[in-house]
């Protein structure tokens, strides 16, 4: 098995590739894009206006679009601080991981990727893309792969066919 995820989803398949012993088969690859290296994203202000209206509305920086972060999630991260400590989880899993991040990214910046690379035991490697934003210069509609998601994407094939072939003999 090979976990991907991108940005929130990069640190959720993080988690997962720390914690091998609730998976079925084991983690053999790992590959995040622009992941987030903190769960608990908001200031003291923040929390406290969503503790108040029951809902913390977030604009999406590319679509424009409010998305309200429920009262929930912000109970749960407080809760699970330790569970969601996205620097230990990168200390803990052994799985080869390979950390895309886009030297413009203006959501979650390229320092985060370098905290986490920083953090990992190893193996882990630290691409960064020059040039490249949160998207990888994606856009929708979609009008066409970028140079930096193309590199971003070759990078994740070349690195999921090295650590996913079967061992030899197999």
């Amino acid at each position: 098995v090979g976990l991907f995820g991108h940005s929130r989803g990069g640190a959720v398949a993080l988690l997962a590739a720390a914690h091998p012993e609730l998976a079925d088969v084991p983690v053999r690859a790992l590959v995040t894009w622009a992941a987030i290296a903190r769960v608990d994203r908001w200031s003291d202000e923040e929390k406290e206006a969503w503790r108040r209206d029951g809902s913390l509305p977030v604009v999406n920086s590319r679509t424009g679009q409010v998305l309200p972060l429920g009262i929930d999630l912000l109970r749960d991260v407080e809760t699970h601080r330790t569970e969601l400590d996205l620097a230990a989880a990168a200390r803990r899993r052994r799985a080869p991981w390979l950390i895309v991040h886009g030297s413009d990214d203006t959501s979650v910046g390229a320092e985060e990727g370098e905290r986490l690379a920083a953090a990992a035991s190893d193996p882990k490697e630290l691409l960064l893309v020059e040039g490249a934003d949160h998207t990888f210069g994606a856009k929708q509609p979609w009008v066409g792969p970028t140079p930096q998601l193309i590199a971003a994407m070759n990078a994740t094939q070349t690195w999921f066919r090295r650590h996913l072939r079967p061992p030899s003999g197999a």
